[in-house]
């Protein structure tokens, strides 16, 4: 192995030393043997790469790392593993005296087989980084694992673990002294809460469950549910049914698809069947097919399925009814996705990747979704029968964690299929009807992948909402999601002559997600069904005085002194239809400025006398107004071009740029005669008025009499304050005042626009010259969609992409298992207006601001180089501050954690089981707190504590109110990271809270955009708390991997920087 190690070194150089013109492009290094000592305690690392290219790129030499695999997709576990050659290559390299600039390639590949070109190979390449940033926290968790007694190793069997030689010694060790772990579906966080009450068997789990403190003491209500009719069903041998309606299939079906691929005889060969049922549950039609992906015959075979199954598909269309797919488990769809992208067919793409996503139906996840089913282990065909007593008998699995073995005759596995999904359909009641089916490859309408988006997130919305009804008042104010019990004070007039209904909170309501203007239910407490509560609107709510007041929507209130009332969300939409009606009306119009603008299509170009115009204004006026140069580059933009996407890093003076940038075009219209009408939109009113408030502070700083627009706020005057100047903001609900002005920038959101023109009529009148909107990275393709429809063809936005997204409800499950089409990239309707438009226009019409005023130099740095490119930079006047403390660092444990010399510090703390409220968590950063604000004299107004959760917040709020108890200091802000978007404090204390294996690396808090706001709201200092269970946890999927990245980088930047403190 020496020698061998050491010729690959000799191979290296030589290939790194050879002139590049001796070789037509790169050189490769074949079966080369990297080895590093002492990986971690006693463990060495060693790898044998298939292949190392090397390159030359702007004078250096690039090592990049491949191997070779005959798979028909590059997998997960190969990306890990060419990730680790490289992680050894870096190690090698960076021990070896190597003449010349050597790099190692942020990026791997992978040499696949091209199943449809016989002998042709494919080259899959992918970043490294996500792997190469975890690879420090799996070796210190490995390097814990086997220093620990192999008797004490714990363990939690699943599917994959079947795979592994070890599997027959766990497999009898669970059932012999674990049996929990065979609680169907159990989550390793629900494991790990048994494990701590040292709960072994059902009988303990039994008897624990049912003793009534354990529901309201050691775990969530909804968990301690779960968890109890998981051991009921398997101790009892009961099925229990979670409700009897159902979204996962449609009522009107008129043909059902039974459909299954399983992996055949041969390598790389599936086997494909398929079965057509008619309304009376008759079977029609059966067909298979054995496809062989590595001969000449895949083509045949496929070309042969797809005819068949699309025109089963095209007959069953008709009266309002069509076909359904059912199949068993995510395989079969993801593969047949993935087959008819490789054919390249995009007809036949298309059509059945329409059915995959609006037409399917996972016999499995019906059954997990529905049922508790006393099945230990996993979910199989076999069980599913076993238990039901349906046919046909299939062959059993090795084990209770195997899958279906795969010699079972595929008639049998289709029939099996479809008696399930009799069974299952004589057991649930759709609530949907599915429309939409595709009858060929017609152009489908722009608007048509919103509408469907709209759609479903309107469902998902409403069934969240109507789920709350399943539980008791106290978990729905334990979950923010009602106020209660509340008792009925009295009614009074408001200033507009309406009637306000107003309430006492029996008790403290603490923190609510409900906010003044929210539409709400008010119901008597005890109502059966909460939405037929009286439709109201929240007025005022101050949660410190316990009282509330509310409007009706709907006509006066009955309402009655003796009985209690609640406050619960509202399910019915008020917002989608209007949505639906803009996009419809918008982006179905190819001649519409706005529709053309999203297509990519063009847009507007501004005369050179304007560009002219504001290179002299800025001349004359800029060493007053002070912008730097990218702020310069922006200004230019509306008057060369008419889109203008301006990208703004926190602290970069986006809202300021905003408000010079409408002052300049308001200047320029007037000087050049012509009048001027811009509407200024954004998600919230609260950015509304703060840009108007900008708009207004700028007109008045700068003393600019004569500035000839009216700043209009429509509607909702939100918190703006009205003066009696020029210069200041008025509010008007007078449609023709504010239409007749002929300069004019006007405030409103898009539903204020819809209300304007009162476009439910049809009409959306091309009436503003400019539409600007802020914050534009967290508003959809439809929302901005309402707001734009009202402009000429000029469009100003600005955000941030890496901050926080748009509001999304549900898991896309597309991005796992949908690949894209070969030829066709449909947009993302997911995303941003802001980033879709970044990925369809160049640079000529984006200007990215780069100096932060806010953050120090430390404080940039790591947030620059994550996700700003490395372009973003502190102003010189912040760059070097520092927090000021009154008195000295003393040998205090939190000290360390304050000390302004380290302007970011990371505590890990030990705890574990911890969701969305941690005891440790909250007393550390109460202590910490309360020390800056007594020991220090940092002033409170300063301060912020942030965490994702509001309970964790209204935890910390008691800690605190207790510490500072008897002193004269008020609390800090308090918040979650969503409302602190856009706040600015010379010190922000953030804790993650979770430490619950279910949640560690869940999409909320596995977020990197979240993470960026978190770390870019400090002026001066940020600690961060977190356990180690959180920055030990590997994601097993790639792109929460990605999403996980910067976590584990934060980590080792703080370690590099001695700033990582253990508690």
């Amino acid at each position: 192995m020496k020698f061998r190690y050491g010729e690959t070194i000799e191979g290296l150089k030589k290939l790194l030393k050879m002139p590049d013109q001796e070789s037509a492009g790169p050189r490769y290094l074949s079966q080369g043997l990297l080895i590093q000592n002492r990986l971690f305690k006693g463990v060495d690392g060693i790898g044998i790469p298939d292949l190392i290219r090397v390159s030359r790129e702007k004078g250096a030499q690039i090592l990049t790392v491949g191997d070779i695999k005959n798979s028909p997709a590059p997998r997960f576990h190969h990306k890990w593993q060419v990730a680790f050659y490289a992680f050894l290559l870096g190690k090698v390299i960076a021990s070896q005296k190597i003449d010349g600039s050597v790099t190692i390639s942020n990026r791997g590949f992978l040499l696949l087989p091209n199943y449809k070109e016989t002998g042709e190979i494919v080259e899959h390449d992918f970043e490294l980084h996500p792997y190469l940033a975890s690879f420090p926290a799996l070796f210190q968790t490995l390097d814990a694992i086997i220093s620990k007694n192999a008797e004490r190793a714990e363990f939690q069997l699943k599917s994959h673990c079947t795979h592994c030689q070890w599997f027959s010694c766990c497999y009898p060790e669970a059932l012999h002294r674990e049996e929990i772990q065979f609680l169907p579906n159990l989550s390793p966080g629900q494991l790990d809460q048994l494990r701590s009450l040292n709960i072994k068997n059902l009988e303990q789990a039994h008897q624990w469950l049912k003793d009534p403190q354990t529901e309201s003491n050691s775990i969530p209500p909804h968990t301690h549910q779960q968890l109890k009719a998981k051991t009921s069903a398997l101790r009892n041998h009961h099925i229990l049914q979670d409700g009897n309606n159902t979204h996962l299939f449609p009522t009107n079906i008129s043909q059902s698809i039974i459909l299954h691929i399983t992996p055949g005889a041969l390598s790389h060969s599936s086997v494909l069947g398929l079965s057509t049922v008619n309304e009376n549950d008759h079977v029609r039609k059966t067909h298979t097919w054995e496809m062989q992906t590595d001969v000449d015959n895949g083509g045949s075979i496929w070309r042969d399925f797809a005819a068949r199954f699309l025109v089963i598909r095209k007959e069953a269309i008709g009266n309002g009814k069509g076909p359904h797919v059912f199949s068993f488990g995510g395989g079969t769809p993801s593969r047949l996705l993935k087959w008819a992208g490789e054919m390249g067919d995009i007809e036949e793409y298309e059509l059945i990747s329409e059915m995959v996503q609006n037409h399917w139906t996972d016999l499995r996840k019906l059954f997990n979704t529905h049922f508790t089913l006393p099945i230990p282990g996993g979910l199989t065909l076999y069980s599913l029968n076993h238990i039901l007593g349906l046919e046909p008998t299939l062959k059993r699995p090795l084990s209770l964690f195997h899958k279906d073995p795969q010699n079972i005759d595929l008639k049998d596995i289709l029939l099996s299929c479809n008696n399930l999904r009799k069974w299952l359909l004589g057991h649930l009641m759709s609530n949907r009807q599915q429309e939409g089916w595709k009858t060929g490859p017609e152009r489908e309408n722009p608007s048509q992948s919103h509408i469907h988006f709209l759609k479903e997130q309107q469902r998902l919305r409403q069934d969240n909402i109507l789920s709350l009804q399943a539980y008791s008042l106290k978990e729905r104010v334990d979950r923010f999601r009602a106020v209660g019990p509340l008792r009925f004070t009295g009614k009074e007039l408001d200033h507009e002559g309406k009637f306000r209904y107003n309430f006492a909170a029996t008790h403290n309501p603490g923190a609510s997600k409900f906010r003044e203007g929210d539409f709400l239910k008010l119901a008597p407490l005890g109502m059966p069904d909460l939405q037929n509560g009286f439709s109201i609107i929240l007025n005022r709510y101050a949660p410190a005085g316990k009282t509330l007041s509310v409007g009706s929507r709907q006509g006066p209130l009955a309402l009655n002194l003796r009985i209690h009332y609640t406050l619960e969300e509202d399910a019915e939409d008020w917002t989608t239809p209007k949505l639906n009606h803009a996009v419809k009306a918008v982006l179905d119009r190819d001649e519409h400025p706005f529709s053309r603008i999203l297509r990519g299509d063009g847009f507007l170009r501004q005369s050179p006398n304007s560009l002219t115009w504001i290179r002299t204004w800025l001349a004359k006026h800029n060493a007053t107004i002070g912008l730097n140069g990218a702020q310069r580059q922006a200004m230019e933009l509306p008057f060369s071009h008419g889109l203008g996407l301006i990208d703004g890093p926190p602290g970069t003076g986006k809202t300021h740029l905003l408000g010079w940038m409408l002052i300049a075009l308001i200047l320029h219209a007037h000087a050049s005669g012509s009048p001027l009408r811009i509407a200024l939109g954004a998600l919230t009113h609260q950015a509304i008025d703060n840009a108007l408030r900008k708009v207004s502070r700028l007109l008045k700083q700068f003393n600019m009499e004569g500035f000839p627009a009216q700043l209009i706020k429509w509607g909702n005057p939100g918190g703006l304050e009205e003066g009696n100047d020029h210069f200041s903001v008025e509010t008007s609900n007078d449609p023709e005042y504010i239409l007749k002005q002929p300069y004019l920038i006007l405030g409103a959101t898009g539903y204020g626009l819809y209300r304007l023109f009162d476009s439910r009529n049809g009409h959306f009148p091309l009436f503003f010259d400019w539409m600007a909107v802020d914050e534009a990275s967290q508003i959809l393709v439809p929302q901005a969609t309402l707001t734009l429809a009202y402009g000429k063809g000029n469009y100003l936005l600005l955000g941030d992409t890496k901050q926080l997204p748009p509001i999304v409800l549900g898991h896309d499950e597309r991005e796992d298992t949908t690949p894209a089409s070969p030829t066709q990239k449909p947009m993302d309707v997911r995303k941003s207006i802001l980033e879709h438009l970044f990925q369809h226009y160049s640079a000529e019409n984006r200007v990215r601001l780069n100096v932060t005023y806010r953050m120090n130099r430390e404080l940039c740095r790591f947030p620059s180089r994550t996700w700003y490119d490395g372009v973003l930079h502190p102003a010189p006047l912040n760059a070097g501050s520092r927090l000021t403390l009154k008195g000295e660092i003393s040998d205090n444990p939190i000290d360390p954690l304050i000390d302004p010399n380290r302007p970011i510090t990371l505590a890990i703390v030990d705890h574990r089981r911890h969701h969305q409220e941690c005891e440790p968590e909250a007393d550390i950063i109460s202590r910490i707190a309360c020390r800056m604000i007594t020991r220090f004299a940092v002033q409170p107004a300063q301060i912020a504590l942030i965490s994702p959760h509001r309970a964790q917040n209204n935890r910390i709020t008691a800690h605190l109110s207790h510490l500072l108890e008897g002193t004269d200091h008020v609390l800090p802000l308090i918040d979650t990271v969503e409302r602190v978007q856009g706040a600015e404090k010379d010190v922000i204390i953030f804790g993650f809270t979770t430490s619950d294996r279910d949640h560690v690396t869940s999409g909320f808090l596995n977020n990197p955009n979240r993470f960026n706001v978190v770390m870019t709201r400090a002026r001066k200092k940020l600690i961060v708390i977190g356990s180690k269970v959180f920055f030990s946890a590997i994601p097993n999927r790639e792109k929460d991997l990605e999403n996980n990245a910067c976590f584990k980088e934060f980590y080792e930047h703080c370690k590099k920087e001695e700033s990582l403190f253990f508690l």
